[in-house]
């Protein structure tokens, strides 16, 4: 068989091999599945151009790197999807690697492949080391550069350059001025909310097959709560623990897919929020923005925002542009309304509680990750290494630079009963550097707490007895921050 061809039909056979293969182990198609056989027949386009390059190109060397290259991306574009995922959205990789392949990678290392066999000839016996050295090379570049875009030399240069920016993990400020308490050193999920009947919030400790219930205040148990087998089992970040007409229930807030739904602790399902029989909705989020005492839902469809009632029935509903996102504020104070805010591609729409509209911003809203009373007034929270509050009216409020940090979270805060209100802010450094960075802000902008961590954490607030709130910072544990 002529030489091109003999490695052609080889290349093509490998990377078949790998694509049938890794899809097989890494999906949950089955061999005979039409799915399956849709995408296989898909993923193994490059490899017939491959095929049938070999029958028109006379190069052995030309045909050996097209096929070095193809097998080389392909192992690296699936690692990076089945092995060394870095997202929940790793796998769309897998829609767009085989036309990338065709396109790039076999023309690229055909060219490659060429120069090489040039170099091969032409050369003596140390040319032709170099060419086995830099082919073993550009191979293990490709496949890591694909699987593990980290380990490469230039973001190793720069992760290194931003953890000695950064430094070791510390208290950089305030750590005379504030106390962190141990409030529990176990795993679990961690809550606020008012889940007893009175103006102030408990903690919630969930684990299990229950949920603890502590005060915010020192922390002692005051209650326990069990939960049905099926309600722990199904348990996550995106349900939430709520209190409903008296008793406790699960709110399944969306995500992945899920379902949004209100479910009472013995696993009774009371109502559902699926406006479309085709998709579930975005997100159910329960709150009291007009601050009566009685839960409400916000639903967020996608193509719509409604609030609903404790029995799931809607009390209005307003339009929005697919696919919208939702954030709520705090509840109505006095002259102040609560926020409904839709996170649009090109706008973001505000209206109170009771659906009356307050504010059009004609803004990129893809940032906007909180709704914040600081440090004088309600705003809109977003930025990147620059925190930015905007009012109601779209103007700049303020901006807070964070350094190698990217805007995370935030919550305001009142340590005092009474007092003036704090903001702690959650930044996050590059992707693939182990640090994050807590921030508390005074009224004046001034850092009165500056920590530099090593695990993601995450902010709760919970309102005392006193009116004062507790500051808890979730992590593998919670803890408190409290001013001395």
């Amino acid at each position: 068989m002529d030489p091109a061809r003999a490695i052609g039909v080889i290349a093509a056979a490998v990377g078949g091999i790998v694509v049938v293969v890794t899809t097989f182990i890494g999906s949950q198609f089955t061999l005979l599945s039409p799915g399956f056989a849709a995408y296989a027949a898909y993923a193994l386009l490059p490899y017939a151009v491959l095929l049938l390059a070999s029958f028109v190109v006379r190069s052995p060397w030309a045909i050996a790197g097209a096929g070095i290259a193809a097998i080389a991306v392909e192992i690296g574009i699936r690692g990076s999807v089945f092995v060394y995922p870095r997202g929940s959205t790793a796998a769309v990789a897998l829609v767009f690697s085989p036309m990338f392949i065709a396109v790039v990678g076999i023309p690229v290392g055909a060219a490659v492949g060429w120069l090489l066999g040039r170099a091969w000839r032409r050369g003596g016996l140390a040319v032709r080391a170099g060419v086995i050295i830099v082919v073993v090379l550009l191979t293990l570049i490709t496949m890591i550069g694909f699987a593990r875009p980290e380990l490469m030399p230039g973001p190793v240069l720069r992760r290194h350059a931003v953890l000695a920016r950064i430094g070791a993990p510390r208290v950089v400020t305030g750590a005379t001025a504030f106390e962190s308490i141990v409030v529990s050193s176990t795993q679990a999920w961690f809550q606020t909310g008012s889940f007893e009947a009175g103006p102030a919030e408990q903690i919630a400790v969930i684990r299990g097959d229950g949920a603890a219930l502590l005060d915010p205040l020192d922390f002692h148990e005051r209650a326990r709560v069990p939960f049905h087998p099926d309600v722990a089992r199904r348990w996550n970040w995106n349900v939430a623990l709520a209190r409903l007409a008296g008793r406790l229930v699960a709110v399944r807030t969306g995500g992945g897919y899920a379902d949004t739904e209100v479910q009472t602790l013995d696993g009774v399902l009371l109502w559902r929020f699926r406006p479309s029989p085709q998709l579930p909705a975005v997100a159910l989020k329960p709150a009291d923005l007009d601050a009566d005492g009685r839960l409400e839902f916000y639903g967020d469809n996608g193509d719509f925002v409604a609030r609903l009632d404790a029995d799931g029935h809607e009390l209005w509903r307003r339009p929005t542009r697919y696919p919208a996102g939702l954030v709520l504020s705090g509840p109505r104070t006095g002259a102040t309304p609560a926020w409904v805010v839709a996170l649009q591609n090109d706008r973001i729409s505000i209206w109170d509680e009771r659906g009356s509209p307050l504010a059009e911003l004609s803004t990129r809203a893809s940032d906007v990750t909180a709704v914040a009373d600081w440090p004088e007034r309600r705003t809109l929270l977003a930025g990147d290494t620059t925190l930015r509050g905007r009012n109601l009216d779209g103007t700049l409020a303020f901006e807070i630079l964070l350094g190698d940090f990217r805007f995370s979270e935030a919550v305001a805060i009142r340590f005092v009963p009474g007092g003036p209100r704090y903001l702690a802010i959650v930044g996050a450094a590059p992707r693939d550097v182990r640090r994050w960075r807590l921030l508390v802000l005074a009224p004046d902008r001034t850092p009165v707490y500056d920590e530099v961590l090593e695990q993601w954490v995450r902010l709760l607030v919970a309102r005392r007895p006193d009116g004062a709130d507790t500051l808890l910072v979730s992590s593998q544990g919670l803890r408190a921050l409290r001013p001395r």
